[in-house]
């Protein structure tokens, strides 16, 4: 399990000043915690991970900004240590929690659904902290998970058809592990030697698709990952994410 041991010299920090939320904002937050409250968990096991639970330290974050929500109205002042501990929350749901088990056997993932709320307060957030100076420029990703027929974006499940593809879901992240950029969704068809792939960002409410795209399928999944991720137009994303002017669609 990822452990979230906030340190500001390697993660984003509060922007100085006074931080305030919109309703928008708090609906955000509030909404992510009653769906990860009722239908995900981080504790999973039995042979089709049918066996749930929540542990101490995920329950510990479900409270802790539970209660921090309950005490914020329209345009109400925010504390920085809140935002940090609303920060601690999301970058623990994002590496450990899922919504989605057991199909096939082992599998663990996250719904559409969940995706959505993580990447309305990952906004929400934007607004409020400083971004992290990069480490390095390029993009970070974990081990791709299993992506069903449910999970996968419509765009790309016309683009293939009726063609029973094997599919894989990664998340991204740019210049730093907690950067998290959106999610790069791939089917693959072996008979042709060629992989489909589209990239899924939601900003303020607004879906930003890039591809679907087909490219040469190569040995190295991380190979497929990387050419993927080196066309993506990471500063449009990041413009919007951090609130600038523009229509959101002329990004994809």
């Amino acid at each position: 399990m990822f452990d979230v041991k906030y340190n500001p010299e390697w993660h984003p920090t509060p922007k100085e000043g006074v931080l305030t939320v919109s309703q928008a904002d708090i609906d955000a937050i509030d909404a992510l915690i009653k769906y990860v409250s009722d239908d995900a968990f981080d504790h999973v096991h039995g042979s089709r991970l049918e066996f749930r639970e929540k542990s101490e330290a995920f329950l510990g974050n479900i409270q802790r900004v539970g209660a921090i929500v309950a005490g914020l109205t329209p345009d109400s002042v925010i504390s920085q240590d809140d935002v940090i501990a609303i920060y601690v929350m999301t970058t623990f749901i994002g590496f450990n929690v899922f919504d989605v088990f057991g199909d096939p056997p082992g599998h663990r993932g996250k719904s559409l659904k969940l995706q959505d709320l993580e990447r309305q307060v990952d906004a929400m957030l934007a607004k409020l902290m400083n971004p992290v100076p990069p480490d390095f420029e390029g993009f970070f990703w974990m081990d791709p998970l299993p992506l069903t027929d449910d999970e996968a974006h419509p765009k790309l499940l016309d683009e293939i058809g009726n063609r029973d593809l094997g599919m894989l879901q990664v998340e991204l992240s740019y210049q730093s592990e907690e950067f998290r950029l959106g999610s790069l969704q791939l089917a693959f068809d072996d008979e042709a030697g060629k992989v489909c792939g589209l990239f899924w960002f939601n900003c303020k409410d607004d879906d930003i698709i890039a591809g679907p795209t087909w490219i040469e399928a190569k040995a190295d999944i991380n190979d497929v990952i990387q050419t993927f991720a080196n066309g993506i137009p990471v500063d449009r994303f990041t413009a919007l994410m951090c609130g600038e002017d523009g229509p959101a669609h002329e990004a994809a």
